[in-house]
């Protein structure tokens, strides 16, 4: 996404890490041990890439059907225009309603809870039936001056944690009732907080940075959240402008990278053993941003958020 944040923080950005890149589809087995077999993404030999989408940012999923919201027309992903929707597809990445939901300002980060679909819109936090697509929760964010709620992730049956990238805040949303919410009080630079994966076994919040000041130096932070008190620090040396984060079987992290708005970005895999960075699918995708992916199917949904496409296809990490 085309914004840029800015933090009062100075200081030298640490040195980049080790990042491993891969041309094709062999891998040298010296520099990437981590991964056993990678598939190489192209257009041509992916499992399906959809079109038609309006700025397509994330991807969620209740076992059934995926949903990919949609930004709008335009990537403005904080403007209140009522263009920005949720399509609903099947289980093969046919797409059975384009808009699905509509009249969304710039829906982009989405969870799935009790049969309800939440999806952060612009400076709110909206909540529909997935069974009769009706609005039944609004929580608005906007006395803390935040156009730019981003990412969602689910703590438990009634904790949701929301992402501010443009205030570096994250949020803890208690949904019941009418809704509520409070800051997530993390000590650490949070500017550009963009991505966030809750790693339940360890209590632990995975968070990925989009940058500041236009430069790329997101990187990937945690904080553990039965510490007093709570603080960031960082996992590993890499930067970018980091979108999407997931970790893969405790030990992988699995992010986006947008790395070039003009050029392209890569799906990216950090080892938290080997500590190694290296790109999970070689190509380069425009505006990769919040993927799914099932560690159970291999199956990965990635959104191609400035070429209005999300690719399909299978990510074979062992």
């Amino acid at each position: 996404m085309l914004v840029f944040f800015y933090s009062c923080s100075s200081g030298e950005a640490p040195k980049q890490e080790e990042v491993v890149e891969v041309d094709s589809v062999e891998t040298n087995p010296k520099d990437s041990a981590l991964l056993a077999d990678i598939k190489t993404y192209h257009k041509h030999n992916s499992l399906k890439v959809v079109t038609g989408f309006h700025s397509p940012e994330s991807v969620a999923t209740d076992g059934t059907y995926y949903y990919v919201s949609n930004v709008g027309r335009e990537l403005m992903p904080s403007e209140k225009d009522q263009d920005g929707f949720i399509s609903r597809l099947d289980g093969e990445g046919n797409v059975l309603d384009l808009k699905w939901i509509e009249n969304l300002d710039a829906p982009k980060g989405m969870a799935i809870l009790n049969e309800m679909i939440y999806t952060a819109d612009v400076d709110k936090l909206r909540g529909f039936e997935i069974a009769t697509q009706k609005k039944v929760m609004e929580l608005d964010f906007n006395r803390y001056g935040t156009s730019f709620l981003n990412d969602l992730t689910i703590v438990d049956d009634v904790t949701l944690l929301v992402s501010a990238t443009d205030i570096g805040y994250v949020f803890k949303v208690d949904l019941r009732g009418k809704g509520a919410y409070e800051i997530l009080e993390i000590y650490g630079d949070m500017t550009g907080v963009n991505g966030l994966h809750y790693d339940a076994p360890n209590n632990r919040l995975l968070m990925a940075g989009f940058g500041i000041e236009g430069e790329p130096v997101g990187a990937i932070m945690e904080a553990l959240l039965d510490k007093e008190p709570t603080k960031q620090k960082q996992v590993g040396t890499y930067q970018g402008f980091l979108d999407g984060i997931q970790l893969i079987r405790n030990d992988r992290i699995l992010f986006s990278d947008w790395r070039d708005f003009e050029k392209g970005g890569q799906l990216m895999i950090y080892d938290m053993k080997s500590k190694k960075t290296q790109a999970a699918l070689p190509d380069i995708i425009k505006g990769p941003a919040d993927f799914y992916y099932s560690d159970k199917t291999n199956m990965l949904w990635l959104p191609a958020m400035a070429e209005n496409e999300l690719i399909i296809t299978r990510l074979e990490l062992d």
